[in-house]
């Protein structure tokens, strides 16, 4: 990790988010995606005050949004990433973690034509309990 802000090296935050999805997507034995031009300069224009550890938490929760899509767009990144004018959160408030959880799993039923197995699956979740979080987020 170098010790200069992301902010100060705006250029590498492609290369940077690259090599995270490479990561991730080996790990997870799964295509790595590609960074759609729009989202590259989101990523770019942001100030990422957290730094590289920031960019590579944004970059696994897109990918995680992006479920099975072969590409990272602008609406798979956070709100104040994707949207820079968009009404912000005070700084230190926390989204709730439901609120994120009904929202992954909105996309992966909208990517996957509501088929719930193959939704389960990208997700890495259990049928079972992807039936139960439709259920209890009225998803259907």
């Amino acid at each position: 990790m170098d010790a200069t802000p992301l902010s100060e090296r705006r250029e590498t935050i492609p290369a940077l988010a690259r090599d995270t999805m490479t990561h991730f997507a080996t790990q997870d034995g799964i295509k790595v995606p590609t960074l759609t031009a729009r989202a590259e300069d989101l990523l770019k224009s942001y100030d990422w005050p957290g730094g590289e550890r920031e960019l590579r938490a944004v970059v696994e929760r897109a990918m995680l949004l992006a479920a099975g899509d072969d590409h990272v767009d602008a609406q798979h990144l956070p709100e104040e990433i994707a949207n820079p004018n968009a009404p912000r959160r005070p700084v230190g408030e926390i989204i709730p973690f439901v609120e994120e959880e009904r929202r992954i799993l909105a996309h992966a039923l909208e990517v996957t034509g509501g088929k719930i197995p193959e939704a389960a699956r990208r997700l890495a979740i259990g049928r079972a309990t992807l039936y139960r979080k439709v259920k209890k987020y009225n998803l259907r």
